[in-house]
């Protein structure tokens, strides 16, 4: 398209959280992130890594964290936007003070913890040893 400037995604984490890194880093445009967007670029990498996996893999997935089926497509929204207990656990991890509104850079730890968790077993893994579907019950 013309006049469309294509701008480069940083890896980025938020501050002040007790969740991992390879749990809650994200790739987002640089400069000023809200909690939603960061949220949804949450819901978008884990979609990217149950796209990757396949529609066995999201399956033994949402198994795995107890959420609805979905397939590759559509599993960010089951696996981390409509997972009450995740959004609870991460919510509960922040230290002392909301990390949002906040200024999102190129950050190394956070491209560190991305190449760690490149595949959704592995994000999956992590979200499991903090959660699961009787957590909250």
């Amino acid at each position: 398209m013309q006049g469309e400037i294509e701008v480069e995604l940083v890896p980025w984490c938020p501050k002040g959280m007790l969740a991992s890194p390879g749990l809650i880093a994200v790739w987002v445009k640089p400069g000023a992130i809200t909690e939603s967007e960061w949220w949804e670029a949450l819901v978008d990498r884990v979609t990217v890594l149950a796209e990757k996996a396949g529609p066995e893999q999201t399956l033994q997935a949402c198994r795995a964290l107890d959420t609805p089926m979905a397939q590759p497509d559509w599993a960010g929204e089951c696996l981390v936007r409509e997972n009450w207990n995740l959004r609870s656990f991460i919510n509960c991890s922040v230290i002392d003070e909301s990390p949002f509104p906040a200024v999102a850079e190129f950050e190394e730890s956070a491209q560190s913890a991305l190449e760690e968790v490149e595949d959704l077993d592995d994000w999956v893994s992590l979200a499991a040893a903090f959660v699961s579907g009787h957590d909250l019950l």
